[in-house]
């Protein structure tokens, strides 16, 4: 019918451009990630930070020398032909949150952007800091929000929050 297939649901079949010689086998999971571009469709520039979205988690159900195929598990946005693939694991979330303590203002983070590159935020919301493991952050550290006003006042408090998931140089 010439009609391309681009999107995909949970519970549908993907094929991936990988097989066996790659490592992908059957039973493998991952998720299944995609660049957000900025607002006016451009790429993100190579060195800086940018949105990552996840987009769902799959499974190999079938797999040779040139192709696997895929059954969606989850999709918690659309996956779309053309995202990538990073391997499964279960994400940690802390258990316990360390006590409240002073603040270190010889060592702040910024914040870069939330879920579809949002810049505003409240109670409840996920945001990403340009800390990671390479700067000593571990999931469960506490952190806490200020506004510098840039106008020679003291800093702003706006709230704390606690590391759900981390990177090298991100969390």
């Amino acid at each position: 019918s010439g009609y391309e297939h681009k999107n995909y649901a949970t519970g549908e079949i993907v094929v991936l451009n990988a097989g066996t010689p790659q490592g992908v086998m059957v039973g493998q999971r991952y998720f299944v990630r995609h660049l957000q571009f900025g607002l006016t469709n451009e790429p993100p520039k190579p060195g800086t930070p940018a949105p990552i979205r996840t987009a769902g988690i799959l499974t190999v159900i079938a797999a040779d020398e040139r192709f696997a195929l895929a059954q969606i598990d989850f999709a918690c946005d659309a996956v779309e032909a053309g995202d990538y693939l990073e391997p499964f694991v279960e994400p940690t979330l802390p258990t316990t949150v360390p006590p409240d303590g002073p603040s270190n203002f010889a060592d702040m983070a910024r914040v870069l952007f939330g879920p579809d590159r949002r810049q505003t935020f409240g109670a409840g919301d996920i945001t990403n800091i340009d800390r990671g493991r390479n700067q000593g952050i571990g999931i469960g550290t506490r952190v806490a929000f200020y506004r510098d006003r840039q106008n020679g006042t003291p800093l702003v408090e706006l709230g704390a929050g606690v590391v759900l998931d981390v990177a090298p140089d991100s969390a």
